[in-house]
Order: structure tokens, then C-alpha cells, then sequence
């Protein structure tokens, strides 16, 4: 299984690469069921920078991460 650090870092990855714009309309991004390590919710691509902002933010300062006990797995 991925690390915590390593799931963000797939976060991060998937919201650099998404391009909704192809769809000519609005993305809602979710990450907020109780399994993820990192809540986020957004709409792309105009919630883009502040999403990956706290994605960069969460791969430095564990504290953002939900502890493994929460996730309920």
C-alpha cells in the first residue's frame, strides 16, 4: 500500500494533470470521504492553485493528515 506521503503526492499529481477545460465545463474535485489521509474540495479549474497549494502544504507538515486510526480501515 502507498505511504500517507505518498497518496498526497498522487493528489497532487492527479490535480496537475487534470484538464477539465476539455469538457468545456466545471470539474468538482472531492476528496473527503473518511478513508483519505488529506480532505479537499474544489471546483476546476479555478479551485486548481489553493487545492495543490494544501497538497504541497500536507506533504511537509504530517499534522494535516488525518491519522490512521480515523480512517476507519
Amino acid at each position: 500500500l502507498p505511504s500517507p506521503k505518498e497518496v498526497v503526492e498522487e493528489t497532487e499529481l492527479m490535480l496537475e494533470s487534470m484538464e477539465p477545460w476539455l469538457s468545456k465545463r466545471e470539474t468538482v474535485f472531492r476528496s473527503n470521504h473518511a478513508s483519505n489521509y488529506l480532505s479537499l474540495k474544489g471546483d476546476l479549474p479555478m479551485d486548481r492553485e489553493a487545492m495543490l497549494e494544501i497538497t504541497r502544504m500536507a506533504k511537509t507538515e504530517q499534522g494535516m493528515l488525518k491519522d490512521e486510526w480515523l480512517r476507519r480501515l
